[in-house]
């Protein structure tokens, strides 16, 4: 591989990577947003045939159900940001990272080249 395309293949490969990690955390909230709403809407309609059939007791379940769905549904959301936020900021780490080792291996490469050239030169001129 030439040696003056590696860093740029390499920084093209790390963006492509941060951007599958966004685009995965992305889906999975909104896949779990989607089971989470599912669920709740199952519980209501179970709590609403409760209701039907018990009556005043129903209601009372019906309450203490949807309350607690609803907490459990905010949990969830809040869980899920928190996770959604320390794969970002655990994917802008580690690319930050390879992007210095990069840098530095190509200022490495660049000054080693420049040491070679002028050693040979310092030989051709002894000759």
């Amino acid at each position: 591989m030439n040696t003056s395309l590696a860093p740029v293949i390499t920084l093209a490969s790390l963006i492509s990577s941060v951007a599958v990690a966004i685009a995965a955390a992305v889906v999975t909230v909104v896949v779990v947003e989607v089971v989470v709403v599912v669920v709740v809407v199952v519980v209501v309609v179970v709590v609403v045939v409760v209701v039907v059939v018990v009556g005043v007791v129903g209601v009372v379940v019906v309450v203490v159900v949807v309350v607690v769905a609803a907490a459990a549904t905010v949990v969830v959301v809040v869980v899920i940001i928190i996770v959604v936020a320390v794969v970002v900021v655990v994917v802008v780490v580690v690319v930050v990272v390879v992007v210095v080792v990069v840098v530095v291996v190509v200022v490495s490469l660049a000054t080693n080249k420049h040491k070679k050239q002028k050693h040979l030169y310092c030989n051709a001129y002894k000759i």
